[in-house]
């Protein structure tokens, strides 16, 4: 019913405003004209306006609500929403086949600029500018005022600037400022801010100029920085300058690498590079002279051809003319200096009245002041090398370090007041506060420490280092010192070391002693004594030739000689002993000329071994370099190594005569000379040697030899015995076989007796019967 109703209403107003249909034309309208022949739709009225479909669009890459719309199908939004680049706002948008495009207004413009600002806009979508390769231009009152060059990639802001640009080959350039770069052809990378700025500029490169008239003059040089009115004017051809501040660097023509900042810096610089200047006229008529710093006012004003020098704060080097690789810092430092050389001060009049002297530092106030000529000095500190004059090859540091020094040469003095008093001492070194304090002539010195060596006048080849140490030593010399206090009241003694905290502490006149560790031979005052180890010797006075090393060995020691302590608490019993050694925790000789090794937890000696096995008490040596492995056992037999293992060269020996040799050879009871009560029986060594040429020396008899000896003739005997048994057995059974003999002999016998017997019967009985 509703779609009936709808189109009756669209016959009735076709019927009424239709007034004319010609060619395919239609014509709406009140007042019956024709419609326009180039319109398909001409509508008229004076009242009234064409209503277009009003939808509610979501975005504008969403055809709906419109169900396949047709290319350019007009409707009028009334939805805002969308986010991005796709939102919507009211307004009239057409369907250009993808997308919905809306229609520009005065108040909503698309693909326009306003004057009045934007909204709406996407980064790097929207911009202002060109899409072709054409340059952006501005002009002012019709003349060209700028313009950005896609192609060469330069930039002008200002009526005249970068004048060629748009027709000459330069690229990369950038002008602000009337006429700046007016004259660029070919060059490139140049950057100009300011009126004339770089005006003459042709085919220089990498320049920036900012200010009026500011590197004007250039023409093809490069790489220069001009910031001021007038800096670097007059430079055309020069490179690599850079110039800050009002005529900073006015006059440069052709000098190249120089750096100036402020006003009338390098201002008379012509040809001279490398050359940096900042401060008031600075440098200001430098000319020729190259590889210049200064920095401050006034500073290496008046240089003309000087090269190398820096000057830092006011007046700094300010009549340097000539002189050359001088380095100034602080207020008047090297002031009155005209034609020295490679001079280094920094600080307040420091090496103010130099003038010829060479290859001097002075760091801090009055520091190397009166230094005229002298030359190789160093001075760092309030007053340090003040009053020196000539002397040369000297270094202070520190408040009123070498203070006095006039002509003394080739010291080094670190710490307050150290070496203070030195006037002429050489090859003196002071570390530490008053270290060599009172030294005037003392030479080759060393000192480090709080007052080390401080009494020390003419005392020479000292060694110091710590608080005190070689305090009060004034005429001792080749003495060394290390630890607070150590050798701290030695006055006269000399060939001394004392290393550790009040080592040597009270010795004044005793030489030749070595002493380490903590109060080490602190009471000596002797001569030739050596103790290592913390309290070592510490009680020993007037003792000679003793070592002592471990903690508190020797200490209870004392007026002994040539003795030897190692091992913590090593000691004697008493008090003037001599040639003892005692080695090993707490051993105490009780005895003079005695030597004990090993207290009585010691059960194992090893001499050349690594470990003792179990069951020996003292160990000699693995092989037959050191001993074989002989040992002592725990229980005190010596064994010594006799493995085949161990031999060779064996030869047979004749043991007859070994045992003929034997019953040749003196044996005797004896003792050895100095032990009355210690008798042995032996051979003697040089008859034993005579007769057997065995072992290495004819004095002496080791245990093998007698051994050997007496087992060779023990087997002679033997085999002698053997012999003997054998002969006597057969004489037994020669004698048993005699025996039978003989027992027959004599029963033949006792039968021949019987018959004789039986005989003379017979003749008896014959004689009786006659």
């Amino acid at each position: 019913m509703r779609k009936l109703c709808t189109f009756s209403a669209i016959v009735i107003f076709l019927q009424v405003s239709i007034v004319n249909v010609k060619a395919q034309s239609v014509g709406v309208n009140d007042d019956g004209s024709a419609p326009h022949t180039s319109a398909m739709l001409d509508v008229k009225s004076t009242t009234k306006g064409l209503l277009i479909p009003r939808v509610a669009l979501t975005a504008t890459n969403v055809p709906g609500p419109v169900t396949t719309p047709a290319a350019s199908l007009l409707v009028y939004n009334t939805a805002s929403t969308g986010s991005d680049g796709t939102a919507v706002t009211p307004g009239f948008y057409y369907w250009n086949g993808t997308l919905w495009e809306k229609i520009s207004s005065s108040s909503t413009p698309l693909n326009a600029w306003s004057l009045t600002g934007n909204a709406g806009t996407i980064a790097g979508t929207n911009f202002i500018g060109t899409t072709d390769a054409q340059p952006l231009s501005f002009r002012v009152n019709s003349l060209d005022a700028g313009f950005i060059h896609a192609s060469n990639w330069s930039t002008a802001f200002g009526i005249g600037a970068l004048g060629s640009a748009l027709t000459g080959t330069g690229a990369a350039n950038t002008a602000m400022g009337y006429s700046a770069l007016f004259s660029i052809t070919s060059g490139f990378g140049n950057t100009a801010t300011g009126v004339a700025a770089l005006y003459s500029n042709t085919a220089g490169q990498s320049n920036t100029a900012t200010g009026a008239d500011a590197l004007y003059g250039n023409t093809t040089g490069s790489n220069n920085t001009a910031y001021g009115s007038h800096a670097l004017t007059s430079s055309s051809t020069s490179s690599f300058n850079t110039a800050i501040g009002s005529e900073a660097l006015f006059s440069n023509t052709v000098g190249v690498g120089n750096s100036a900042q402020g006003y009338r810096t390098l201002y008379a610089n012509t040809a001279g590079s490398y050359n940096t200047a900042v401060g008031l006229e600075a440098l200001r008529d430098n000319t020729t002279g190259n590889a210049n710093s200064a920095f401050g006012e006034g500073t290496l004003s008046v240089n003309t051809t000087g090269g190398g020098n820096t000057a830092i704060g006011e007046a700094a080097l300010n009549s340097n003319t000539t002189g050359s690789n001088n380095t100034a810092v602080g207020n008047s430092s090297m002031y009155l200096s005209t034609t020295g050389s490679y001079n280094s001060a920094v600080g307040v009049t420091a090496m103010m009245l130099n003038t010829s002297g060479g290859y001097n530092t002075a760091v801090g106030f009055d520091a190397l002041r009166d230094n005229g000529v002298a030359n190789y000095n160093t001075g760092i500190g309030y007053a340090a090398l003040r009053g020196n004059t000539s002397g040369a090859a000297n270094t202070a540091t520190g408040y009123g370090s070498l203070q006095s020094n006039t002509t003394g040469s080739i010291n080094t003095a670190n710490g307050y007041q150290a070496l203070f008093s030195n006037t002429t001492g050489t090859q003196n070194s002071a570390v530490g506060y008053q270290t060599l304090y009172s030294n005037t002539s003392g030479y080759s010195n060393t000192a480090n420490g709080h007052s080390a060596l401080y009494s020390n006048t003419t005392g020479y080849l000292n060694a110091a280092n710590g608080y005190y140490s070689l305090h009060s030593n004034t005429t001792g010399t080749y003495n060394t010192a290390n630890g607070d206090g150590a050798l701290g009241n030695n006055t006269t003694g000399s060939y001394n070391s004392a290393n550790g905290a009040t080592a040597l502490f009270s010795n004044s006149a005793g030489s030749y002693n070595a002493a380490s560790g903590f109060e080490s031979l602190y009471s000596n005052n002797e001569s030739y004594n050596a103790a290592f180890g913390p309290l070592a010797l510490r009680n020993t006075t007037t003792s000679q030739g003793n070592t002592a090393i471990g903690y508190n060995a020797g200490a209870n020691h004392n007026n002994g000689y040539y003795n030897v302590f190692l091992g913590a608490n090593t000691g004697t019993s008493g008090d003037d002993y001599y040639n003892c050694i005692a080695i090993g925790q707490g051993v105490i000789c009780t005895d003079v000329s005695q030597a004990l090794i090993g207290n009585t937890a010691t059960n194992t000696w090893g001499l050349g071994v690594a470990t003792v096995p179990s069951g020996q008490a003292l160990r000699v040596g693995t092989d037959n370099t050191n001993g074989n492995g002989a040992y002592l056992t725990t229980g005190g037999a010596w064994t010594n190594g006799s493995s085949i293992d161990f031999k060779d060269d064996f030869i047979s020996l004749n043991k007859k005569e070994i045992l003929n040799k034997i019953s040749s050879l003196n044996i005797s009871r004896w003792h050895y000379k100095g032990t009355n009560n210690e008798y042995h029986i032996g051979p003697i060594a040089e008859e034993f040697y005579k007769l057997f040429n065995v072992g290495t020396d004819e004095k002496y008899l080791s245990t093998v030899d007698p051994a050997g000896v007496a087992l060779a003739g023990i087997q002679q005997l033997i085999k002698e015995k053997e012999e003997f048994k054998q002969t006597i057995e057969q004489l037994q059974k020669e004698l048993q076989s005699q025996q039978g003999i003989i027992e027959k002999q004599n029963d033949e016998v006792k039968k021949l007796k019987q018959q004789v017997e039986a005989l003379a019967k017979a003749v008896q009985t014959l004689s009786s019967n006659k």
